[in-house]
């Protein structure tokens, strides 16, 4: 069972990592690489797949899985908005300028999205995936998985190395401007290529970019950001 919970981990980390792709373009109007890690995949959803998955054989009322399949997002969207925020001082995601949001990281429209995304999930993927489930993976496959599960680990491993490199930094800048300041990661991943003059290399910014990066490009970098943040 646990290859099958692998699986669709996997496929479903890259599948919300697409869709965060397509929907942030169309918001920014520029094409950044979305979440925490470099890789094609974004854990929370592959998280959320595997958990709905579950709860769809529970043998409980529809509005009570739905009621779930609402919340549940929500929750670990704001526990994992909430750590990333005081612990690494970095805010993945912001959604202070929607309606009756909690402090940017949760709010009822983005609900609202994990409401429908579980539900269409549930009915149409998990009926599909317990008759796919029926046939057993073969070694290659597994194989296959294996590595690309290893990579997501060794991604994970080093953006948390860059986290607590971003971190240092930020409670620097604090304690000299004796203010709590935080960081736009995205806008951190969207912009740092240009600021240490990488130039127009759009698969390099894309998939790595924070190559090259030290602690005083971060510095000058959030500094920067602060300045124009005070003018405005």
């Amino acid at each position: 069972m646990y290859i099958y919970l692998l699986f669709l981990f996997i496929t479903a980390s890259i599948a919300g990592w697409i869709m965060e792709i397509f929907y942030r373009s169309i918001q920014s109007k520029r094409i950044i690489n979305p979440g925490f890690l470099n890789g094609p995949y974004l854990p929370i959803y592959g998280t959320s797949a595997a958990i709905i998955f579950g709860i769809s054989n529970l043998e409980i009322h529809e509005f009570l899985k739905l009621a779930i399949f609402t919340f549940l997002p929500t929750i670990g969207e704001l526990i994992t908005g909430i750590f990333f925020y005081n612990f690494y001082k970095i805010r993945l995601w912001d959604y202070s300028k929607e309606f009756l949001n909690f402090k940017g990281f949760i709010c009822p429209l983005y609900s609202f999205y994990w409401a429908i995304l579980s539900l269409l999930f549930h009915k149409f993927l998990t009926p599909k995936l317990e008759n796919f489930f029926l046939k057993p993976f073969s070694t290659i496959e597994i194989l296959i998985m294996g590595i690309i599960f290893g990579i997501m680990i060794l991604d994970m491993w080093n953006s948390f190395n860059i986290a607590n490199k971003i971190k240092k930094i930020v409670l620097e800048i604090t304690a000299e401007e004796k203010r709590k300041f935080s960081l736009d990661y995205f806008n951190l991943k969207s912009e740092i290529p240009h600021h240490l003059n990488r130039g127009h290399k759009f698969i390099q910014n894309f998939i790595l970019p924070f190559r090259n990066l030290s602690n005083s490009h971060i510095k000058n970098f959030l500094k920067k950001i602060n300045s124009e943040k005070n003018r405005n």
